[in-house]
């Protein structure tokens, strides 16, 4: 395993980590856990994205690209799709709010006579 990224903090190994994997390439955060060890000294340099050998060059150029800010410039959801249930938008009629009101006090009515 090689290391390609030297985090700030574990989240950002995890970040880092998390988009090399969305780019098909195996990537761990690796020390993350380490920093809790440390007690009173500087708690850095610990949290480190690794790859294996054979994905190193490609997952440095994305790393590249990560501290430069272009991922996030190419990155825009904007265009994404969203699927909505236009039935669950619906405003729900007055019998729905009256069937719920009956159960809830029937329910309520239950748990009475389960306690006489």
């Amino acid at each position: 395993m090689v290391i390609v990224y030297r985090a700030a903090n574990p989240q950002e190994a995890h970040i880092v980590a998390g988009m090399l994997q969305a780019e098909g390439i195996e990537a761990y955060a690796s020390g993350t856990l380490l920093q809790g060890g440390v007690g009173e000294l500087a708690a850095t340099d610990f949290a480190l994205v690794r790859v294996p050998e054979h994905d190193a060059v490609a997952a440095k150029a994305l790393v590249q690209d990560y501290d430069s800010g272009a991922v996030a410039a190419a990155w825009d959801a904007s265009g994404d799709a969203v699927d909505v249930d236009e039935r669950a938008l619906a405003p729900r009629t007055p019998w729905s709010q009256v069937l719920m009101c009956l159960a809830v006090v029937a329910l309520a009515l239950l748990v009475v006579l389960s306690w006489v």
